[in-house]
Parts: structure tokens; sequence; C-alpha cells
């Protein structure tokens, strides 16, 4: 388990803000699957409530031993917090992903 912090922006009431990341399954696992939540940050309510059912319900038992999971819980705190798909700069995550074989827009 671990907090990543964010460096500069805050909740609402200024309140700290982190991206939780949790992993499953033997360190040695040839293979891993992401499991992202809270892209858009009012989303993250159901993406928290399917991750914590997964776990809940022995989802990490059940891991084939050459399989890891990394759960990322919030990925846009900011938008989590202030309730809101875009983060503080008011980009849309998953509107805005550069394809870095063809050069920034």
């Amino acid at each position: 388990l671990a907090a990543y912090r964010h460096p500069d922006a805050t909740g609402p009431k200024g309140d700290a803000l982190h991206v939780d990341v949790a992993r499953f399954g033997p360190a040695s696992a040839g293979k891993c699957a992401v499991v992202l939540s809270g892209t858009h940050g009012l989303e993250a309510f159901s993406g928290s409530a399917a991750q914590i059912a997964w776990v809940l319900d022995g989802g990490p038992l059940r891991l084939p031993p050459d399989v890891g999971l990394l759960m990322v819980h919030a990925l846009n705190p900011w938008g989590f917090a202030h309730l809101s798909r875009t983060t503080e700069n008011n980009v849309d995550l998953n509107r805005n992903f550069v394809s870095h074989e063809v050069g920034r827009p």
C-alpha cells in the first residue's frame, strides 16, 4: 500500500490530496494488470466501491500465481475532492492522451 500526495493542489477545505495504490500478488509475477478508479473525479465513488468489493470478496486470493494486480484509487484526486471530471488545470484525463509517435498537438 502507498499513498502519493499531490504536490500542489488541495481539497475544498485545504486538505491534502492523495492517489492511493495497492499491489496484490507475488512480486515475481510475470504479468501485471492495472485497475484505475477516479480518472474522472466524479466516478471515483463507484470505482472505489468496485475495488473494495473485489478485495472483500477475496479477489486477491484468486489471482493466478503468475499475475499481479496494481490498483490505483483516485487517479484524479482534485477532481474527486471537487466533484469534477477534470483536474485542477481543467484537463480531462480521458480526453488528453498524447500519441508520442506523432508528437504533441
